[in-house]
């Protein structure tokens, strides 16, 4: 803390400040952790003071004398150091990004490694000013080229002086591709250089001149970059993963599509705005606020300003420009963002829960793995923004615009997005349980493998989204547009696509258990696999063209959801289709009553059809009471080769009989009964009808089981062979009928010429 006395001294001024020290030039300024934001000490006597950790960022030492002064981890942040004498001073772990120091003196002065950029230390009157001090070798090896370079690089890759280049001129130069890994780059200028794709992993470039370069898609994982002047530097793509940036200037960078993985931003300067601005921020939440409040017509100018982890709870940030602002891991909760420009502002890790950012402009800000629960981001400006791993259950992005924002891997529990535009966004992997999506425009976005289940999506345009393997479970569609929509692989079990345009979407392997398909229009879908069950498909609007083929297959088209299934799987399924063909080549109805005495009868008439390689379907009746099962018994007898009807002591055959016997002229009935019974009265009616078999009389269950052949299989063979036999002659009529026809109508057309 500072000496409370010297402190109040040199706020009076530094005419008093100097002629104290003058008068008391035996002691030592304590003025450690001292904040002096934005204060002008010109010309003053600060030389031998104590000034470690003291806040300086803006103050104006221009002219002062700090010689031997201790700095050390002191802010001097966009200071004006411009003639300050510093010979001798400890400038140790002090933050100096956007300090002015033309003309200064640092001889002497302990500096660490990559604590002044290239550019400053040209600007100062250093006595040790740095030039060129690497290998010549290396240096005239890259005057011949990128390939050139690069060859000798895998050739000599463990030989260190190779990578020697401190203080090297490089500016302007063409260096796309350069393999530049582990090269010792300290205070090297590559002011406007284009280093596109160039391989700077682990490399040294500490001090070094990167204004104005283009690092698109570059590597510089793990390097170290401290003090390095980055101003106006193209950076899209580029990889800072684990990378040593202390002290780094970025002022008008874009960082919003660079990889930051563990990147370390101590002391690194964003600021473009006015200082005493952020000073009055530095001085904490209760001063701004308060200051915002003397000033309600003031707009806050802290363009990239360094808020990385900085406590701003309930800060009030209303329509303040914080473009590429710096909120990493900041304490943001509550905070009033209403109508701020935050465009690529880097919010990654920042708390903001319930934070307002109503109309704010965030076009491109990072707000990975942000803490947004509650936050409200209403007719917000949202384009290409990255939420990636955000947690925002109930967030509120209604009328947002939204335009390719990244929401993969999200935690979007009951979020609204009602209203917004979120063509092109990225969903894949969110979670987006009981989200509202209502009235959204959607086109193009893509939601793989997200987790949907309960979302609504009420009159959404999701036209050409990908929804492939999404979890649609019990969401909301009514309305929606899913022209060419992905739905392949999708789970839609009991979702609500009620008036749903589906032309030409992929359901493809998708699971339709219960869904609700009323008036909605599925045609020209592509259902390959789709998985569909008890489905009400009389209400869809339109229902055609449903390719159930893969691509790559001969396309087959059918007119109905759950027929396609079925048939698809009778054309692929061998399996499926020896079942069809044996239930209908070899089954067997069997009816009768199954009280104790009958159902031992049936049961012997079905085991010994099975011995015969039959296969025997036994249907109880009188196991239903009072139910109409008329549908099943007709659907049991049309897949059957015959039907076997045991009439004794009839209860329900009469009207299994009925349903059977007028409607299915294929399928024959040998009637049986046991011998001293009567069959029932109505049974005359079934007579006439040739199909319907002789009654056969049996003794018993044994004498039954013994004339098996001549009571059931060899009536049914003959017969089967006369309904053949009848076929072919009325088949040869019929074709001797066209022919007859033919030759008439050939004579009358001659007997017209003539």
């Amino acid at each position: 803390m500072p000496n409370p006395a010297h402190l109040d001294i040199l706020r009076q001024g530094v005419v008093v400040w100097n002629t104290w020290r003058s008068e008391n030039a035996g002691v030592q300024p304590d003025l450690s952790e001292a904040r002096l934001m934005g204060v002008d000490l010109t010309g003053a006597d600060l030389a031998n003071a104590n000034l470690s950790s003291a806040e300086l960022s803006g103050a104006n030492l221009s002219r002062a004398d700090l010689t031997g002064a201790n700095l050390c981890k002191a802010n001097l942040s966009e200071a004006n150091l411009r003639g300050a004498i510093l010979r001798a001073a400890d400038l140790s772990a002090a933050i100096p990004p956007g300090a002015d120091l033309r003309e200064a003196d640092l001889a002497g002065a302990r500096l660490e490694p990559g604590l002044l950029n290239r550019s400053q230390y040209d600007a100062a009157n250093a006595s040790d000013r740095t030039r060129f001090a690497g290998s010549a070798e290396c240096l005239a090896m890259l005057d011949q080229g990128v390939d050139a370079w690069n060859a000798w690089r895998r050739t000599t890759e463990h030989e260190p002086t190779i990578r020697d280049l401190r203080g090297a001129d490089l500016e302007g130069r063409h260096l796309r591709g350069i393999n530049l890994v582990g090269a010792n780059l300290a205070l090297a200028s590559f002011k406007g250089a284009d280093l596109t794709h160039a391989q700077l992993t682990s490399a040294h470039l500490n001090g070094a001149d990167l204004s104005g370069a283009t690092l698109d898609e570059a590597n510089l994982a793990y390097a170290s970059l401290a003090g390095v002047d980055l101003r106006d530097a193209v950076l899209t793509g580029v990889t800072l993963d684990n990378a040593e940036c202390f002290a780094a200037d970025f002022r008008r960078v874009d960082l919003a599509r660079a990889s930051l993985a563990n990147a370390s931003f101590g002391g690194a300067y964003f600021f473009e705005g006015d200082r005493q601005h952020l000073a009055i921020l530095y001085s904490g939440v209760d001063a701004w606020n308060a200051w915002r409040c003397e000033h309600p017509d003031m707009q806050p100018q802290l363009a990239g300003a360094n808020l990385v982890k900085a406590l701003l709870s309930e800060a009030n940030f209303h329509g303040a420009v914080l473009t590429r602002a710096q909120f990493a891991s900041a304490d943001l909760r509550q905070a009033d963002f209403t109508d701020a420009d935050l465009r690529g502002a880097n919010m990654s890790e920042a708390s903001l829960f319930d934070a307002m950012l109503m109309r704010a402009g965030l076009a491109g800000a990072v707000l990975d793995k942000a803490g947004l629960s509650g936050a409200n981001f209403a007719q917000a400006d949202l384009s290409l923004a990255t939420f990636r791993e955000a947690s925002a259950a109930s967030a509120n992005f209604t009328d947002a615009f939204a335009c390719a924002a990244d929401f993969s891997d999200a935690w979007l529990f009951a979020a609204a997005f009602s209203n917004a535009d979120l063509e092109m966004a990225n969903f894949t992997h969110a979670t987006l349980w009981h989200a509202r999506l209502d009235r959204t425009r959607l086109r193009d976005a893509v939601f793989v493998e997200a987790k949907l289940s309960g979302a609504v999506f009420i009159n959404a345009n999701l036209e050409q989204a990908n929804l492939l393997a999404a979890d649609l479970t019990a969401a909301d569609l009514t309305g929606a547009n899913l022209t060419k929509a992905n739905l392949g692989r999708a789970g839609l079990s009991k979702a609500n696509l009620t008036g749903a345009l589906m032309t030409e979407a992929t359901l493809e392997q998708a699971t339709m258990v219960e869904t609700i398909l009323a008036d909605a229009s599925i045609s020209g879908c592509k259902v390959y696999g789709v998985s569909a069950w008890n489905l009400d498909l009389t209400r869809v609007a339109h229902q055609a063209n449903l390719v159930i083929t893969p691509d790559g297959e001969p396309s087959i088209t059918v007119d109905n959801l759950e027929v396609a299934q079925f048939i698809y799987l009778m054309l692929h399924n061998s399996k499926i289709r020896e079942v069809i063909d044996t239930v209908t080549g070899k089954g067997v109805l069997i009816l009768g009553r199954f009280t104790t005495e009958r159902k031992a009868v049936l049961d012997g008439i079905r085991a010994a059809l099975r011995q015969r390689n039959f296969v025997p379907m036994v249907f109880d009746w009188d196991t239903s009471p009072g139910r109409d099962l008329t549908e099943t018994i007709q659907l049991l007898a049309n897949m059957s080769r015959f039907v076997v009807a045991d009439v004794t002591d009839a209860k329900s055959i009469p009207q299994e009989l009925l349903s059977i016997v007028p409607n299915l002229p294929s399928v024959p009935v040998r009637p049986l009964i046991l011998a001293g019974q009567r069959e029932y009265a109505m049974f005359e009616h079934f007579r006439p009808y040739p199909w319907m078999l002789p009654l056969f009389e049996y003794e018993s269950q044994d004498h039954l089981l013994t004339h098996l052949d001549e009571a059931i299989i060899t009536p049914i063979v003959d017969w089967e062979t006369n309904a053949s036999k009848k076929s072919n002659l009325e088949e040869t009529l019929r074709a001797k009928d066209e022919e007859i026809a033919q030759l008439r109508a050939a004579l009358q057309a001659r007997s017209t010429t003539t």
